[in-house]
């Protein structure tokens, strides 16, 4: 969904509303607690971690690896240390900003817990050393959320329809029959243009998904399909499927663009894949179920 403006943008139906006016998703709904489903929270104070770089790395790659370093230390202090393989893979990640390489793994499922509202304590310390290199110190304060609970593998969903290439312009629409009651959040995601949050949205609105029902995506009483198209000679997208036990709401847009024709006003709202990405892994295993397609579109 490069131009993610384009979005239905040829799909309404002859009895399609009218859209007007701006309208953020879920801003009246409740915040997320990380505490939630019975996880414990440790809540850490001045937790340092420090990290010697070499004379090719640049001060802001050695901070983050002093960062990375200060949450791993977080994590063995509050007792979390079983899976550290797992953190220390999920904060090459955060560091890289190759946020797409979590959805190739089993990350995910495998971590126990999360470190977040990360604050530092001060300015970071640099030193620099005798062979030209340096290293930086860091203290922050943090939250250490541990789950309580496993993955449920009872708690799953059957996606069916998609297709791993689409030509341009074309049309997307699966189905979904989830194993148990259960709310859907879909995001359509690309590192090379802007990404969104397809299901819910202004024009589908949040439901409850019966166990056991099959549900086709768009609604069809609205929209024929998802449009895709790109720019580009051939981009890549992930399709993520989110689905959660209870209604927790992703709420985190940065904007949302106003696109406006002989069709209506329609809004759409852009999504952060670090944003997104956070806010799964907060979120218990025992509590969702993630799915995740990747779909090459082509001019």
């Amino acid at each position: 969904m490069n131009r993610i403006s384009n979005l239905f943008k040829k799909s309404f139906k002859s009895h399609r509303p009218r859209f007007i006016g701006l309208v953020v998703f879920y801003l009246c709904v409740s915040i997320f607690s990380y505490a939630g489903n019975g996880n414990k929270t440790h809540k850490m104070n001045n937790i340092k971690g420090e990290y010697i770089g070499g004379k090719n790395m640049s001060p802001e790659e050695v901070e983050n690896k002093a960062i990375e370093e200060a949450k791993r230390q977080a994590l063995v202090k509050a007792g979390i240390s079983e899976n550290i393989a797992s953190y220390q893979n999920l904060f090459k990640i955060e560091a890289s900003g190759k946020y797409e390489e979590v959805f190739s793994s089993d990350i995910l499922a495998d971590i126990q817990g999360a470190v977040v509202d990360i604050e530092p304590v001060g300015k970071p310390e640099r030193i620099i050393l005798d062979d030209g290199g340096f290293k930086v110190i860091v203290t922050i304060n943090c939250t250490v959320v541990e789950y309580e609970n496993k993955r449920d593998l009872t708690f799953d969903v059957v996606i069916d329809g998609m297709k791993p290439v689409y030509e341009n312009n074309s049309g997307m629409k699966f189905t979904v029959t989830p194993a148990k009651d259960s709310y859907a959040r879909i995001f359509f995601i690309s590192d090379k243009s802007e990404s969104s949050m397809i299901f819910p949205s202004e024009y589908e609105k949040d439901m409850v998904l019966k166990g056991g029902q099959t549900y086709t995506f768009p609604d069809q009483n609205k929209f024929e399909n998802y449009p895709v198209s790109t720019d580009l000679q051939t981009e890549t997208y992930k399709l993520i499927f989110v689905l959660l036990k209870e209604n927790i709401p992703f709420t985190d847009v940065s904007k949302v663009k106003v696109k406006q024709d002989k069709e209506g006003n329609y809004n759409l709202a852009s999504v952060s894949f670090k944003k997104l990405f956070d806010w799964i892994y907060q979120i218990s295993p025992d509590q969702r179920c993630l799915k995740t397609f990747s779909v090459t579109v082509h001019k």
